[in-house]
C-alpha cells in the first residue's frame, strides 16, 4: 500500500509539472516550458510527447537546429504513424525555417505518406513546391545572366586586345615616319668616297713626315 501511494504521488507530481509546462507554453513562455519538458524527458527518455513538446518549445524559441534534431529523435520513440507523421511534419517546418526547401519538401512528402489525411502537410507541400520551383527558375536565370555577362566580357577583352594591337602598329608607323630616312649611296660612289678618304689620309701622313723631316737651318755664330 505504501509503494502504491508513492507511485501515485510521483505520477501526480509529474502531471502537475507537465500541466505547468503546457500552461507556460500557451503563455508563450517557451524557454520556461522547455526547461520543464527537458527535465522530464531526461527522466523519461523514451516518451514521445515529451520529446515532441520540447522540440516545439525550441522551435518557438527560434532554435531550429536543435528543434529539428529533437523532432527527428521523437520519431524513433513511437510506432504510431500519426505521431511519427507529426514529428516529421514539424521537422520539415524547421527545415523550411533554415531555408532547406528540398529537405523540407522531402519530409512533408514522407509525412503525407504516413498520414494521408493531414491537410496541413498537403497544403504546405504545395506551397513549398511552388517556392522551390520559383527558386530553381531564379537560379537558372541568374546562371544564364552570368554566362551572358561572361561572354560579353570575354568579347570586350578580345576587342580591347585587338584595339591595342592596332594602336601599337599605328604608333610604330608614326615613329618610322618621324625618323629621317638614311640616304642610299650607290656602291660605286661609296667606293670612290672611300678611295678619296684613303688618298687624303695618305697625303696628310706624307706631309707630316716632310714637316718633321725638314732640316733646321743652323745659325752660324758671329765670332
Amino acid at each position: 500500500m505504501t509503494w502504491l501511494l508513492m507511485i501515485l504521488l510521483l505520477i501526480s507530481g509529474d502531471i502537475t509539472k507537465l500541466k505547468k509546462a503546457d500552461g507556460l507554453y500557451r503563455q508563450e513562455k517557451y524557454e520556461d516550458a522547455y526547461k520543464i519538458y527537458r527535465e522530464e524527458l531526461d527522466k523519461n527518455p523514451g516518451d514521445f510527447e515529451l520529446a515532441f513538446n520540447a522540440g516545439n518549445a525550441l522551435y518557438k524559441m527560434g532554435k531550429f537546429d536543435e528543434a529539428e534534431k529533437l523532432f527527428d529523435h521523437a520519431k524513433t520513440l513511437t510506432k504510431s504513424a500519426t505521431q511519427s507523421s507529426a514529428g516529421q511534419y514539424n521537422q520539415s517546418l524547421a527545415n523550411f525555417k533554415k531555408k532547406e526547401l528540398e529537405k523540407s519538401l522531402s519530409g512533408l512528402k514522407d509525412a503525407i505518406r504516413q498520414n494521408p489525411e493531414d491537410a496541413d502537410a498537403k497544403a504546405n507541400f504545395e506551397v513549398i513546391s511552388r517556392l522551390l520551383k520559383k527558386q530553381q527558375q531564379q537560379q537558372q536565370q541568374q546562371q544564364k545572366d552570368q554566362n551572358k555577362q561572361d561572354k560579353e566580357q570575354k568579347k570586350d577583352d578580345k576587342q580591347k586586345q585587338q584595339d591595342q594591337k592596332d594602336q601599337d602598329k599605328k604608333d610604330q608607323k608614326d615613329q618610322q615616319k618621324e625618323q629621317p630616312q638614311q640616304s642610299q649611296i650607290p656602291k660605286e660612289q661609296a667606293q670612290r668616297l672611300l678611295d678619296a678618304l684613303k688618298k687624303n689620309e695618305k697625303e696628310a701622313l706624307l706631309k707630316r713626315k716632310e714637316m718633321s723631316g725638314k732640316v733646321r737651318k743652323q745659325v752660324e755664330k758671329d765670332w
